[in-house]
């Protein structure tokens, strides 16, 4: 027999293996209002029935077809009573709970085996004669699970259409679990009929209540007996597990033996993790199961299809979105249409059934459920013990959560030293208006342990260690008060934290040993003019951590001498950064004794703290090589340890982290970049900064061989050399694949104010800045605008932008309504980090080319007059759009109508350009109080906006 899996809507499956056929639940009898694929009546053969719980939509019709072909039922105990009074004989029935192991036969040797023709196995006096297990075709494993949970409080709040993207936390209450479910069945859904008229009542409610109150009446039960999950195991490299709802325990889950080659998951629900509700979505949950279960080569999503009452479908896109577009081959990628909920029927249409010469690998490959993973490589055994702080402080943390004088993750050993300009960093008046009294009052928000007069007194004194004399006695009186301190140190978990989360918030406290933290945290939030000079401590990762909030704050000045000082520093960065990889085999190989990380939790910040540093570093080294022209001195090949966990988990107490799930292993950033692009990997399953980190190293990648190539002469549109086509390298076709398909989710995720000062929204910022970016170069955009360039430059950039932009309008047109997404954004929100700041810039430096160049070159556009004149139905509003087909159509170039932006009118090749630049001036000028850069920044878009070139005299600090 083929070896074939048929859905059937719901978590309904038909298995034929080894000669066997298998039922996996027998919801075939249905209410009217969903499509019947397989009639109850056309049910002919069936050697077992499998049944995960004992609700209305999984056990109904397995009395009829065990009566009607003798098949044996394996269900729990609820499930067996139930068919027992529904007349199923005593000898089809075996109850399980979990935990059992079971050969499985066919129906012909069941019969031999009760005609005493083949060899039997022992058993108690009286027992129904069983086959002798060395003739079983397979076997099966059955495991406890869990039913999953809904979200809200009742039936009322369940959402029309379940999203497996929306993350769920906390729970509606405080002992939410199954129970709910089961006294949710019995008083409420089962008993709408009573409860509802029934006019008031849409179609598929009416037949809803029908349904449970006819046909499925006597076979079914609102207490679900306890969830199962069965492992079939059908030969080596065929096994199969079936898990009919969204919930498990991950202790099972991660001894399941043999893994899985084919997962049967259910994806509808909130996911339900060891009897409580999972945090996250349900799609990370699937993940998650992927991951315990050792990820199997293919997922099957069911219980996603129409229901008659709430939730009618589940939107699959998010767990699905990874699929390539025609680009990966089936066994990789399943086909698009997957994407959209799907009803049964449209399954059975399409012949799930293979042909005879299909191996199982090859099993259910072009079925629309499906969706594949690879092996993640995982992170070898014993590396967490090269992550640690040197802090011996830091052990104690888990014996006593409640012990402040532990709650230190940052001490250092050493006595850190360092040089700075005092007099002109620290000059802040002690004495304060009743204005700045009210104002330092409100803006102080406490999220660590306030400063102490010690922690001040330390950092006076180190300090002044590094100064001339003359210097050192006048620090006291102009150092910050320790009032200003804390405030600013508050400040900076309150605004600045959330988009860059380095630090470990639940253990940060100001204390001598980390007063380089405690300062770079001040800087960083006031953005002060000088930086420190030098910086000098055994503690690597205290130091690393400094230098980079340092770094931060320098290029925020808005100075160009600052600016290019931060280049002299990026070294020891990167350095300290090699000497926390301690890569073997290198120079920088350092060895880390264990000793101090004696728990769990401690052990796992140490670890945690330093993947951070070491990749926000890289996100920043990939910013200035995109935003800035300056080539990564750090390289992603180097990045060799996972990516850091979810900020949920990183920004957990001592007790919350325990109530989380334990984080698992992540991949390195280049096996997510490939597995990305090989589209083994869903979008929503990664972490919001790793999704960013990935965008970022792979333009950075493109970047450097597009640079190679045109320094080979090869690259560049002007290049008179005459060559074919060149391949891409395969490094360079994954990250282009992983760019991509994420750019693509982010583009589409909407940008939030509420969402503003958090990282979720930098994903979305980036993804459109970074299409503009891929389309549209920096450096063409920059030397275009005669920033920084010569007129020669200007006319090179010219004609480069020339050959790209009239010859891909479709982009063209994506890429400029991103831009005017960026804009209406920052209208409404304030710049306030550099990544705000540059994406403004290079938004309107894209506009101000597509009005200059692809306007001019628009057979439609009918110039500065015309433009003015142009009613309201033949342009589009990009940044207000109401009509979306009508966008749709513009994008896809299928309509002209002329560009429109808030602020600045249609983009025409007239005044719009200069009008571009002072709204752009406009929205820099918000963040001018937190942001030299931005001031500055604002200062050179009105000049330019006036009609004046931007000046290429650096502004020198005064």
């Amino acid at each position: 027999m083929d070896a074939t899996i048929e859905w059937f809507g719901a978590t309904t499956f038909r298995v034929k293996a080894n000669g066997l056929v298998i039922f996996l639940d027998t919801w075939l009898e249905r209410p009217d209002v969903l499509p019947k694929v397989l009639a109850i009546d056309d049910v002919i053969e069936a050697d077992y029935i499998f049944i995960s719980h004992a609700h209305f939509d999984h056990l109904p019709g397995a009395d009829k077809i065990a009566i009607k072909t003798g098949a044996h039922v394996i269900a729990n105990g609820e499930a067996i009573n139930v068919l027992r009074l529904a007349g199923v004989p005593e000898d089809q029935l075996i109850p399980v709970s979990g935990g059992e192991r079971i050969p499985l036969f066919t129906l012909e040797r069941r019969q031999a085996a009760a005609r005493g023709e083949i060899d039997i196995a022992p058993g108690p006096p009286g027992a129904p004669a069983a086959p002798d297990a060395k003739l079983a075709a397979a076997s099966v494993h059955v495991w406890p699970s869990l039913h999953c949970l809904m979200p809200g409080g009742s039936h009322a709040d369940v959402p029309a259409i379940m999203d497996t993207g929306k993350e769920y936390i906390g729970g509606a209450s405080q002992y939410a679990c199954t129970l709910d479910i089961t006294f949710g069945m019995k008083y409420g859904l089962l008993k709408i009929g009573d409860h509802m008229p029934r006019d008031a009542m849409d179609s598929g409610m009416r037949s809803f209540v029908d349904y449970v109150n006819g046909p499925a009446r006597d076979c079914m039960s609102h207490f679900d007996g306890g969830q199962l999950m069965h492992n079939f195991l059908f030969g080596e490299g065929k096994t199969l597990l079936w898990n009919g709802h969204l919930g498990g325990y991950d202790g099972i889950l991660k001894t399941v033996q043999p893994q899985p080659d084919v997962l049967i998951q259910a994806i509808a629900g909130r996911a339900n993790l060891n009897g409580r509700p999972f945090d996250g979505s349900a799609a990370q949950f699937a993940v998650q199961v992927s991951k315990l279960l050792g990820e199997p080569k293919k997922v099957i999503w069911c219980l996603h299809d129409e229901a008659p009452i709430k939730p009618w479908t589940v939107d699959t896109i998010l767990v699905a979105q990874p699929a390539a577009d025609g680009d990966v081959s089936a066994a990789l990628s399943p086909p698009r249409q997957h994407l959209q909920p799907i009803t049964s029927q449209s399954c059975v249409s399409d012949q799930l059934s293979l042909e005879p010469d299909l191996l199982w690998d090859a099993l259910l490959t072009p079925a629309q459920f499906l969706f594949p993973f690879s092996p993640v490589p995982s992170f070898g055994p014993g590396t967490s013990t090269d992550f640690c702080f040197g802090d011996t402080a830091l052990a104690a943390i888990g014996e006593s959560a409640d012990d402040q004088s532990v709650q230190n993750s940052f001490d250092a050993n050493a006595t850190p030293r360092v040089g700075v300009e005092a007099n002109e960093v620290f000059n802040v008046p002690d004495s304060l208006t009743a204005e700045e009294e009210d104002i330092l009052i409100a803006e102080h928000i406490p999220h660590v342990p306030p400063m102490t007069a010690e922690t001040r007194a330390y950092m006076i004194q180190a300090i002044k260690a590094r100064l001339p004399q003359h210097d050192a006695q006048g620090l006291d009186a102009n150092f910050p008060s320790l009032r200003h301190l804390d405030t600013y140190m508050q400040l900076y978990f309150e605004h600045f934290h959330p988009r860059m989360p380095l630090l470990h918030k639940p253990t940060f406290q100001a204390s001598p040993e980390t007063w380089q933290l405690v300062l770079s945290v001040r800087v960083a939030q006031h953005m002060l003019k000088r930086d420190i000079r030098e910086l000098s401590s055994n503690d690597v990762l205290t130091c690393a951590q400094s230098l980079l909030l340092f770094h931060q704050s320098q290029w925020l000045s808005g100075e160009w001498n600052i600016v290019m000082e931060v280049q002299f520093h990026r070294n020891i960065l990167i350095t300290l950064c090699r000497q926390l990889l301690s890569r073997e085999g290198t120079l920088m190989h350092t060895h880390t004794s264990a000793e101090d990380a004696n728990h769990a939790w401690s052990q796992w910040i140490q670890a945690e703290a330093k993947r951070r540093i070491i990749h926000f570093t890289w996100r920043w080294e990939c910013l200035q090589a995109t935003f800035f022209m300056l080539p990564p001195l750090l390289s992603v090949a180097e990045l060799q340890i996972p990516v850091p966990t979810a900020d949920a988990h990183w920004s957990s107490s001592y007790e919350q982290w325990h109530l989380h799930p334990l984080p698992q292993p992540s991949s390195t950033l280049c096996a997510l970049i490939a597995r990305v692009g090989f589209g083994d990997v869903v979008p929503a399953s990664l972490e919001q900064p790793t999704k960013s980190t990935i965008l970022l190293s792979a333009i950075v990648q493109q970047a450097a061989e597009s640079d190679l190539l045109r320094a080979m002469g090869l690259g560049s549109a002007g290049s008179t050399t005459s060559q074919p086509g060149l391949a891409l390298g395969m490094g360079t076709m994954l990250s282009q694949k992983a760019f991509d398909a994420l750019s693509q989710v982010g583009c589409s995720q909407v940008l939030r104010e509420t969402d503003a000062g958090t990282n979720s929204n930098d994903f979305a910022l980036l993804s459109r800045v970074l299409s503009i970016c891929s389309f549209t170069p920096v450096r063409l955009l920059n030397s275009y605008s005669k920033w920084q360039t010569t007129d020669a430059g200007h006319s090179n950039a010219r004609s480069e932008l020339l050959d790209i932009v009239p010859q891909n309008v479709g982009r063209a047109r994506h890429c400029l309504y991103y831009a005017a997404q960026v804009l209406q954004y920052f209208r409404t929100t304030r710049v306030a980090t550099i990544l705000d700041i540059l994406s403004v810039l290079i938004c309107v430096l894209y506009m101000v080319v597509y009005a200059d160049i692809f306007e001019q070159q628009d057979p439609n556009s009918a110039g500065t007059g015309a433009s003015a004149r142009t009613s309201s139905t033949e342009i589009i509003r990009l940044d207000q759009v109401i009509d979306a087909n009508l966008l749709n159509g513009w994008l896809e170039v299928r309509n002209h109508r002329r560009p429109h932006i808030t602020g600045v009118g249609l983009l025409h090749n007239g005044r719009s350009v200069p009008r571009l630049y002072k709204d752009a001036s406009r929205i820099m000028a918000s963040g001018s109080s937190v942001s030299r850069m931005a001031k500055e920044m604002s200062i050179v878009l009105e000049s330019q906006g006036k009609g004046y070139p931007p000046e290429l005299v650096h502004r020198q600090s005064g």
